[in-house]
């Protein structure tokens, strides 16, 4: 009995073009970051993995963080109490938004003392 495995081929007059099943096909244009197919062109997210350590601030206070812009995607913010002898890590991610070199806090707690542990999605 055949079985129905994806297959992939290079399509040379097209770019690369990726096979997956009977009729489906895929055209991609890595310099436009685009993928056609037959309802349109979808765009392809690119992204760098960041990481910070950064000084805890009071509450309502944004955090410098040097090449975050807005439209780069928030991961998690871990407040490492204290920062001299971190003993317990709390997730504080809901408290913050990402903002122009900086995460910003509205409210939420006061980490004066602490070390903030922050992972983004660099996209822009």
């Amino acid at each position: 009995m055949a079985t129905n495995r994806p297959r992939s081929l290079l399509n040379r007059s097209a770019g690369l073009g990726l096979k997956s099943g009977p009729g489906q096909t895929l055209d991609v244009d890595a310099d436009e970051k685009t993928i056609s197919t037959s309802s349109g062109k979808v765009a392809i997210k690119t992204a760098a993995l960041k990481h910070v350590l950064a000084d805890g601030t009071a509450a309502a206070t944004d955090v410098t963080v040097a090449g975050m812009a807005v439209g780069d995607e928030l991961i998690s913010v871990h407040s490492q109490a204290t920062k001299s002898s971190i003993s317990t890590i709390t997730d504080r991610t809901s408290e913050y938004t990402v903002g122009a070199e900086k995460l910003v806090k509205a409210a939420g707690t006061n980490e004066t003392g602490n070390q903030l542990d922050i992972w983004y999605w660099d996209r822009t």
